[in-house]
């Protein structure tokens, strides 16, 4: 049976995914920025800064539209980030309020436990395409930056 502490625990893990996604995401859109502009050519701190700031300022959902603007992608791919952006908006604000006094109930508690591991899974499946994203575009931008240092 579910702690009181597993379940803050593992709403805690969840949410720590659903910043990682957003991490990735962010990085995805530097990078593409990055290579778009040609800015890692002549690289201006000051508009890095404001770029960077703008990014972290997205909502999920302004980033993953960001990126579906910028890059092009499957139906298939569309779906896992929208469940993705699902799962966190319902776990960071509805999460609770949904399972009422479950947490005062050991059965309660477990049914929020695999509520949260469904939730969880769904961002982590957006979590890992984002992350290969991010790993291919900065591998490309590292092949230019070489390119040009030649």
């Amino acid at each position: 049976m579910a702690t009181i502490e597993q379940v803050y625990h593992d709403a805690g893990r969840a949410l720590e995914a659903a910043c990682l996604l957003e991490t990735e995401l962010g990085t995805c859109l530097l990078v593409l920025d990055a290579l778009e502009t040609g800015s890692f050519a002549n690289p201006d701190a000051d508009a890095y800064l404001r770029l960077r700031e703008a990014i972290d300022s997205n909502t999920l959902g302004r980033s993953i539209r960001a990126i579906k603007s910028k890059l092009s992608i499957t139906e298939n791919m569309d779906s896992v980030f929208q469940e993705a952006l699902e799962a966190r908006n319902f776990l960071a604000h509805r999460f609770f309020p949904h399972h009422g006094m479950n947490i005062h109930d050991p059965g309660g508690r477990d049914e929020m436990v695999a509520h949260i591991d469904k939730l969880r899974d769904a961002v982590w499946a957006a979590y890992t395409i984002a992350g290969n994203w991010s790993s291919l575009l900065m591998a490309a931008l590292n092949v230019l930056m070489r390119a040009k240092q030649s």
